[in-house]
């Protein structure tokens, strides 16, 4: 039986935390459609697209701004 090396597996990328993950035997039928990294991620689904390119909320909130009241 010859001997495989962890860096010469497939790897891709976590749809739900981005992070980096590895074939695994248990995905060997099905690697096309693995998506998630894990059980937790693929509960909670994919990031939602709008939320990484938003702009920082804290730094657009704390510019002040006067409040005018109407008399």
């Amino acid at each position: 039986m010859a001997q495989h090396h962890k860096s010469s597996l497939p790897e891709k990328q976590c749809v739900a935390c981005g992070r980096p993950f590895q074939w695994r035997r248990r995905w060997a039928r099905d690697w096309e459609h693995v998506k998630y990294c894990s059980e937790r991620c693929r509960r909670s689904g994919p990031a939602p697209a709008s939320t990484q390119h938003e702009p920082d909320m804290a730094a657009t909130t704390m510019t002040p701004q006067r409040i005018r009241r109407s008399s």
